[in-house]
């Protein structure tokens, strides 16, 4: 079996378990908030693919560190906001721009 080391944004792990399982290959590394990857990255911790925001790995391509190219988008994560049931509402979602959805 052959092994890929991952720094990877937690909501991926998943994902490439999966694909890890499918082909044969043991995922190591660590899967996790993307800023702490990238520093992990940038602090010289090994690794030999990373899985973070598409602006993350453009930066990480500008500077070198990341091979130009060899970037695709793995899937799209939609966030939402609002409020929970029996909290007051606030009126900070007209506030600060956010329309209902």
């Amino acid at each position: 079996m052959s092994a890929l080391d991952v720094l990877s944004a937690g909501a991926a792990e998943s994902v490439l378990r999966s694909v890890a399982e499918r082909l044969d290959v043991e995922l190591r590394g660590h899967f996790g908030p993307v800023g702490v990857n990238r520093d992990r990255l940038l602090a010289g911790v090994a690794c030999d693919i990373v899985v973070l925001t598409d602006v993350m790995i453009d930066a990480l391509i500008a500077a070198g560190r990341v091979v130009p190219g060899t970037a695709v988008a793995l899937g799209r994560v939609d966030t939402a906001l609002a409020v929970v049931a029996g909290a007051p509402a606030k009126s900070v979602m007209a506030e600060a721009g956010f329309s209902p959805i």
